[in-house]
Parts: C-alpha cells; structure tokens; sequence
C-alpha cells in the first residue's frame, strides 16, 4: 500500500490523541468506514455473479474451486468442490469458466 499524503496526516493525527476515549472514537470511525467499503464491494460483486456460478478464491493451502449457493451483506457463500462450506469476502473471489 502506498502511503498517500492523507494517510500520513491521519496517522500524524491519531499519535496526538491522549485518552483511550479519543481513540475509541476512531476506532469507531474506521470501523464503520471499513463496513461501508465491504457493503459496496458486496454490492458490486453481486453485480457480477449470480447463485450457482462457478468461482475461484485462494487460502494458504491454495486455490478453492466451489459454486456460489448465497449473498450475505458482506460475505458470499460458497461450497467448495469438496463440499466444505466458505464465507469469502468479494473481493477474493474469481469467475471460472464453466
């Protein structure tokens, strides 16, 4: 990741706070900021793939061949070849060819 001139002012920023309470606060901020991110991205891989397409994600122990069977609000729900069941964020997720 690249540090932009706004990232360095946010993390300049956060070094000054003095109380627990104050980085609560941002903590809180990031997080419902991260939320949102995750719901756009949902909302654009859901654009993208339907229940029943074939996809592709990778784990450390390699890549995982399933069909999307569900959308959450920030996760899709896949089935694995194997038949193990995966929550995998949208954006990990690759179309296969039929």
């Amino acid at each position: 990741m690249k540090e932009t001139k706004l990232i360095q002012q946010a993390t300049e920023a956060i070094y000054e706070l003095d109380t627990i309470a104050d980085l609560k606060v941002v903590q809180e901020a990031i997080k419902g900021r991260w939320d949102e991110i995750e719901r756009r991205e949902a909302v654009a891989v859901s654009s993208r793939f339907r229940v029943g397409d074939r996809v592709l994600f990778d784990t450390r122990r390699g890549a995982v061949f399933g069909k999307i069977v569900s959308f959450g609000p920030k996760n899709v729900k896949v089935v694995a070849d194997g038949g193990m069941r995966w929550k995998v964020a949208p954006s990990l997720l690759r179309e296969v060819s039929p």
